[in-house]
């Protein structure tokens, strides 16, 4: 039985934080209405007004339904395709020289300091202008950094804490941070200082909570500074919050309102249903290299599609769970075995389970809510049987992937399930006739589903392996593996019915096809 309709009082912080308080709270959720007003109106550059996105604290929903989580995997699949190992991949995700964000899409560091001069022998100042890390390559709202000592790792810091400078930044303007080195060029503020984030940065890396000073979260002027030594990098294992530019609260919200936009291509004016189409061509919103953009835009569209339906029209609007945040929804590191014989001979007879309190969500957030925001790897207090040395991450076995230990803290991102969650409303009740309107276009053309011819490749099985063909191309050796999936491609040729939103080809001109592409199929 459906329950009673209600507005939202107000948003709240992500995952109820209490950092906020009074004023504060209510500075916070000004922000999030705002959000979710611009995107209403469709006031941002090529956006238009929305009819099937509603912001939750004017428009009252039946609070009673369960909200409905939208899933990715939190390693990046822009990395995952790009790599030809699991180890290189790793490795590349977490790697400081593949961190900078592409010149001009964020403000260049200044390096100052001071250098020999090679004819002097004199101490001279420079400076210098360098791209700033942001943790670019780590794009799916999940972001980490990884401590080693001689090669072993010693502590892995996760967070997917929005980094809006509404919410740090804001935090900040109510509690400057302290810091103990007296600064003529600090800019003056309206509020006493205090350590207030400096406690935070403590608890979430008690590690390193004795060398974390107030010093090192400020910049120049003694303004908090995100990309400050214990937030921006990716080899310190400390992290507060995300710094990526694109891994932002507002950016999730763009997706989840954009994605409420039914569309049509523009060759056939058929609905678009193909996740990636919709991401890119269709709606543009998100990266459609990723797993959370056009997976959360593919599960919001389905949905507000059924408004739209020639069969049962089902009137639907749509629009983010309260607190508006992206969470870690679930981590399964079932497959991992702690060693302690300290001699990595790979041998799970002489492994135990991995003791409580080496996977810890940090006390901020909350994981048996599906809501967690932070997650600290690390092994502590333990040492190897024969008391040689201490325990350390490395030490950690993962039984999947043929067996591998721990070497990086990307390897914990592949069981890391990031989640956004979706309400559903009803139709508006200052709904026209008319609503929801009609379908859109494409923003951009949506080329059909077409691929041109290719040559069967030459297998192992083959005699000749060098038979150069017509067209002048020379075979290459192929795995059997390589054929079956070159075989699916020509089994695919007319496509699925919903590629791209595109209707498939007749059955008959695939069988044209196959004949001409296998005049003499292999048996």
């Amino acid at each position: 039985m459906p329950g009673q309709l209600e507005k939202l009082e107000k948003f709240n912080p992500p995952a109820f934080l209490k950092d906020f308080e009074g004023e504060q709270l209510e500075k916070w959720s000004t922000t999030v209405d705002g959000w979710f007003n611009d995107e209403i109106a469709g006031r941002q550059t090529g956006r238009t007004i929305l009819t099937q996105f509603f912001n939750p604290t004017q428009y009252a929903y039946d609070k009673s339904l369960p909200p409905v989580p939208i899933t990715w995997v939190g390693f990046p699949l822009n990395v995952r395709i790009t790599q030809p190992t699991d180890d290189a991949r790793w490795r590349f995700a977490e790697a400081p020289e593949n961190q900078r964000a592409p010149r001009g899409r964020l403000d260049p560091v200044e390096i100052k300091g001071f250098t020999k001069d090679p004819k002097t022998g004199e101490e001279v100042p420079f400076e210098v202008s360098t791209d700033r890390e942001d943790r670019w390559v780590m794009d799916e709202y999940l972001e980490w950094s990884t401590k080693k000592v001689n090669g072993d790792v010693e502590v892995v810091s996760f967070t997917c804490e929005g980094p809006e400078w509404q919410y740090w930044q804001e935090l900040a303007k109510y509690n400057p941070i302290k810091f103990e080195t007296p600064n003529e060029n600090a800019t003056p503020q309206e509020f006493e200082r205090n350590d207030k984030i400096l406690n935070i940065y403590k608890k979430l890396n008690p590690d390193f909570a004795d060398d974390i000073k107030g010093d090192d979260l400020v910049d120049e002027n003694g303004v908090y500074d995100i990309y400050n030594k214990w937030n921006g990098h990716t080899d310190t294992g400390t992290i507060a919050h995300l710094i990526q530019l694109n891994n932002s609260l507002s950016a999730e919200i763009d997706i989840a309102a954009q994605a409420t936009v039914t569309r049509t291509d523009l060759v056939y004016g058929e609905p678009i249903t193909n996740m990636l189409t919709l991401c890119g061509d269709g709606s543009a919103y998100g990266n459609v290299s990723r797993n959370s953009d056009p997976t959360i835009g593919a599960a919001v569209n389905e949905v507000c599609r059924l408004a739209h339906s020639d069969v049962v029209k089902i009137p639907v609007t749509i629009s983010v769970m309260d607190p508006v945040a992206l969470y870690i929804y679930d981590a399964d590191f079932s497959s991992f075995l702690l060693d302690p014989t300290g001699k990595r001979r790979g041998n799970v007879r002489e492994m135990i389970p991995v003791p409580e309190g080496v996977f810890d969500w940090c006390g901020r957030g909350d994981i048996t809510k599906n809501m967690g925001l932070h997650l600290r790897v690390s092994v502590k207090g333990m040492r190897t049987i024969d008391d040689s040395r201490e325990l350390n991450v490395s030490d950690l076995f993962d039984q999947n992937n043929s067996g591998r230990y721990v070497h990086y803290g990307s390897q914990f991102a592949d069981y890391i399930i990031m989640s956004v969650s979706g309400i559903v409303g009803p139709r508006p009740d200052d709904a026209t006739a008319e609503w929801p309107g009609k379908p859109q276009p494409a923003i951009t053309y949506t080329e059909p589903y077409l691929q041109k011819p290719w040559i069967e490749p030459k297998t192992m099985g083959d005699r000749d392996l060098i038979t150069t063909f017509e067209s002048g191309e020379v075979s290459k050796i192929v795995t059997d593996s390589y054929l079956q999936t070159m075989e699916m491609r020509v089994a695919d040729q007319r496509g699925p019915s919903d590629y791209m939103g595109m209707p498939g080809c007749d059955i008959r001109e695939e069988k044209k096809l196959r004949n001409k592409l296998y005049p003499n199929p292999r048996m």
